[in-house]
Protein backbone atom coordinates (compact mmCIF):
# COMPACT_ATOMS: atom_id res chain seq x y z
CA UNK A 1 0.00 0.00 0.00
CA UNK A 2 1.27 3.44 -0.72
CA UNK A 3 0.18 7.06 -0.76
CA UNK A 4 1.19 9.43 -3.50
CA UNK A 5 1.02 13.18 -2.99
CA UNK A 6 1.07 14.93 -6.35
CA UNK A 7 1.34 18.69 -6.64
CA UNK A 8 -1.92 20.36 -7.70
CA UNK A 9 -0.28 22.80 -10.13
CA UNK A 10 -1.03 21.59 -13.70
CA UNK A 11 1.92 23.59 -15.05
CA UNK A 12 4.32 21.27 -13.20
CA UNK A 13 5.90 18.42 -15.12
CA UNK A 14 4.13 15.24 -14.04
CA UNK A 15 7.38 13.43 -13.23
CA UNK A 16 8.28 16.22 -10.79
CA UNK A 17 4.87 16.17 -9.15
CA UNK A 18 4.82 12.60 -7.87
CA UNK A 19 6.09 12.16 -4.34
CA UNK A 20 5.75 8.96 -2.33
CA UNK A 21 4.20 9.78 1.04
CA UNK A 22 3.91 6.25 2.44
CA UNK A 23 4.95 2.74 1.45
CA UNK A 24 4.22 -0.36 3.45
CA UNK A 25 4.18 -4.08 2.68
CA UNK A 26 2.91 -7.26 4.29
CA UNK A 27 -0.63 -6.29 5.21
CA UNK A 28 -2.72 -9.19 6.49
CA UNK A 29 -6.45 -9.62 7.07
CA UNK A 30 -7.74 -9.31 10.63
CA UNK A 31 -10.67 -11.58 9.92
CA UNK A 32 -12.60 -9.45 7.47
CA UNK A 33 -12.03 -7.91 4.06
CA UNK A 34 -12.14 -4.37 5.45
CA UNK A 35 -9.72 -4.91 8.33
CA UNK A 36 -6.03 -4.98 7.46
CA UNK A 37 -2.98 -4.78 9.70
CA UNK A 38 0.65 -4.31 8.80
CA UNK A 39 2.91 -7.16 9.91
CA UNK A 40 6.22 -5.33 9.30
CA UNK A 41 7.65 -1.83 9.63
CA UNK A 42 6.80 0.67 6.91
CA UNK A 43 9.39 1.19 4.18
CA UNK A 44 8.45 4.87 4.06
CA UNK A 45 6.75 6.14 7.22
CA UNK A 46 3.77 8.36 6.52
CA UNK A 47 4.55 11.96 5.63
CA UNK A 48 1.58 14.07 6.65
CA UNK A 49 -0.01 16.42 4.10
CA UNK A 50 1.72 19.80 4.06
CA UNK A 51 0.16 22.05 1.41
CA UNK A 52 1.39 25.65 1.70
CA UNK A 53 -1.13 28.27 2.83
CA UNK A 54 -2.92 29.79 -0.14
CA UNK A 55 -2.12 26.95 -2.53
CA UNK A 56 -4.93 25.03 -4.23
CA UNK A 57 -6.08 21.74 -2.74
CA UNK A 58 -3.57 18.92 -2.88
CA UNK A 59 -4.71 15.45 -3.93
CA UNK A 60 -3.38 12.42 -2.06
CA UNK A 61 -3.87 9.03 -3.66
CA UNK A 62 -3.85 5.73 -1.76
CA UNK A 63 -3.40 2.50 -3.75
CA UNK A 64 -3.44 -1.11 -2.61
CA UNK A 65 -1.72 -3.86 -4.62
CA UNK A 66 -1.66 -7.62 -4.22
CA UNK A 67 1.86 -8.51 -3.06
CA UNK A 68 3.20 -11.79 -4.45
CA UNK A 69 4.79 -14.13 -1.87
CA UNK A 70 8.51 -13.51 -1.36
CA UNK A 71 8.57 -10.30 -3.34
CA UNK A 72 11.20 -7.68 -2.60
CA UNK A 73 9.91 -4.22 -3.41
CA UNK A 74 12.15 -1.34 -2.43
CA UNK A 75 14.06 -0.42 0.69
CA UNK A 76 14.21 2.65 2.88
CA UNK A 77 17.03 4.16 0.81
CA UNK A 78 14.85 4.37 -2.32
CA UNK A 79 14.06 8.03 -3.08
CA UNK A 80 10.52 9.26 -2.38
CA UNK A 81 10.80 12.06 -4.96
CA UNK A 82 9.86 11.73 -8.64
CA UNK A 83 8.28 8.39 -7.84
CA UNK A 84 6.15 6.99 -10.67
CA UNK A 85 3.52 4.49 -9.48
CA UNK A 86 3.05 2.94 -12.94
CA UNK A 87 6.77 2.32 -13.38
CA UNK A 88 7.00 0.97 -9.84
CA UNK A 89 4.12 -1.47 -10.35
CA UNK A 90 5.57 -2.65 -13.66
CA UNK A 91 9.13 -3.07 -12.34
CA UNK A 92 7.95 -5.04 -9.30
CA UNK A 93 5.34 -7.11 -11.13
CA UNK A 94 2.47 -5.83 -9.00
CA UNK A 95 0.05 -5.38 -11.87
CA UNK A 96 -3.02 -3.20 -11.46
CA UNK A 97 -4.14 -1.89 -8.04
CA UNK A 98 -6.77 -3.98 -6.27
CA UNK A 99 -8.10 -0.96 -4.38
CA UNK A 100 -7.67 2.75 -3.98
CA UNK A 101 -9.05 6.01 -2.69
CA UNK A 102 -7.97 9.64 -2.49
CA UNK A 103 -8.37 12.73 -0.37
CA UNK A 104 -8.08 16.45 -1.01
CA UNK A 105 -6.50 18.71 1.56
CA UNK A 106 -5.65 22.39 1.89
CA UNK A 107 -4.39 24.71 4.58
CA UNK A 108 -6.88 27.41 5.48
CA UNK A 109 -6.00 30.52 7.42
Amino acid sequence: MYSLGPFPDPSRVASEAEFRRFLCTNFASLGGPQQLANTTLAISEILMPTPPAGSPRHRYLFLLFHQPVGQTLVNSTTSVEHWNPGSFAEATGLGQPVGGTFMLTELTA
